[in-house]
């Protein structure tokens, strides 16, 4: 696999299509071989005894938090140089790794309903709420309100000599 040293700078007709829409796709970024070895890992985890990290339901679901850590071949995902240096470009350097989830749901049988993500279970739900703590807390509407003290607003008085 290319290294990040030899990996290409973003493609600007890329860059230019995420400030008009918004988003992009980058196409071809994971090779047949990879997503092979990727889908065997993720068929190979919950085949496993492994507690830690698991995330499994009644329901059928099973899964991990922390899959990056769990096995070298879903590095790529973190670190492919035909995505990496986009996402450089278009959200700086600052970037970090907040979860790497492997989510399992098995088929419903035939005749068998899904009793999870349905319209009275919908599923949908906000991931990683503790980023507050990196973007910062929302202030409460008191202290939204309240003039800035005076200490606040005037410069710092320089020390004497």
């Amino acid at each position: 696999m290319t290294t990040l040293d030899t990996a290409s700078p973003p493609d600007p007709k890329v860059l230019s299509a995420f400030e008009r829409e918004g988003f992009v796709i980058l196409r071809d970024v994971i090779t047949p071989d990879w997503r092979e070895q990727a889908a065997l890992a993720a068929m190979r985890l919950p085949a496993t005894h492994r507690i830690l990290g698991r995330d499994r339901s009644v329901d059928g679901k099973d899964g991990f938090h922390g899959i990056v850590a769990m096995d070298d071949v879903f590095l790529p995902l973190v670190t492919n140089p035909k995505v990496l240096p986009t996402l450089v470009a278009l959200l700086s350097a600052n970037l970090q790794l907040m979860s790497s989830n492997l989510i399992y749901m098995p088929s419903i049988p035939p005749g068998g309903t899904r009793t999870i993500r349905v319209p009275e279970r919908h599923g949908w739900h906000r991931d990683m709420s503790s980023t507050n703590r990196d973007l910062g807390t929302r202030l409460s509407r008191d202290c939204r309100s309240r003039p800035p003290t005076s200490s606040a607003t005037s410069p710092p008085t320089p020390a004497s000599p």
